[in-house]
């Protein structure tokens, strides 16, 4: 099997091309030296590089059919797709500069931040989202079993739109974490700072509210610029 600069990958690649997707993205979060990353796809979701940006993209397909008085539902048991990257290296307090964008969209959430354990967020996050096409910043300081307590979400942000390339920044401090986009402040959350070091992530989900639910065809897509990851100052 080829390896080319424009390509979706999913789990069933050989080997050989799995280690060089995954040998390529090293080079591409920060500029000039390797971040090695953990890749995450499931179903129809996949990690894919494509010109100047690492896209995660995610889609529910249509798998079971029950015909109800002529509609079509999708009774299928996946209700929540997604693909995701996060970086081995962990960051802590300081200043982080990256660019890119989202596809804005209903039933999607497309990610850019830092999180301690991919897919446990209440162990630690604070990041940017677009939900549902709204756009919020998040952020939790739990520990492992941490629920809803331990987490501020501020939004939905009014007069947000990152469907063409923005530079997103976070400030973080023990005390606050400080959300900019195109170098404009657009929340301070100051309740449930993160107090661990995280990896950087990015993640794009697609997702169904009910068994009966029409799945729509919906796709979601984060874009990260590659090599855009810049620390400004660390701690």
């Amino acid at each position: 099997m080829g390896y080319d600069n424009k390509k979706t990958y999913n789990s069933k690649l050989y080997a050989s091309e799995w280690n060089t997707l995954v040998t390529d993205m090293m080079n591409w979060i920060e500029p000039d030296i390797q971040v090695p990353v953990t890749i995450r796809m499931v179903e129809n979701s996949f990690v894919q590089h494509e010109d100047d940006y690492i896209i995660c993209r995610s889609k529910i397909l249509h798998q079971h059919w029950i015909n109800l008085s002529g509609n079509f539902f999708d009774v299928s048991n996946t209700d929540h797709e997604h693909s995701s990257f996060i970086t081995q290296k962990l960051y802590g307090f300081g200043t982080y500069i990256w660019r890119g964008k989202v596809n804005e969209t209903d039933k999607g959430e497309e990610y850019f931040g830092f999180e301690r354990h991919h897919g446990y967020p209440h162990e630690g996050i604070a990041t940017f989202i677009q939900l549902n096409g709204n756009y919020f910043c998040w952020n939790s300081n739990g520990s492992v079993g941490a629920g809803e307590s331990s987490t501020t979400i501020t939004g939905p942000i009014a007069t947000q739109d990152w469907t063409s390339v923005k530079e997103f920044k976070i400030v973080w401090d023990a005390a606050f974490v400080k959300y900019y986009v195109d170098d404009d402040l657009i929340c301070t959350n100051t309740t449930h700072v993160p107090q661990c070091n995280m990896g950087f992530f990015s993640e794009a989900c697609t997702y169904k509210n009910g068994a009966t639910e029409a799945a729509a065809t919906v796709e979601a897509r984060a874009y990260f610029e590659k090599s855009s990851l810049l620390v400004v100052s660390a701690t």
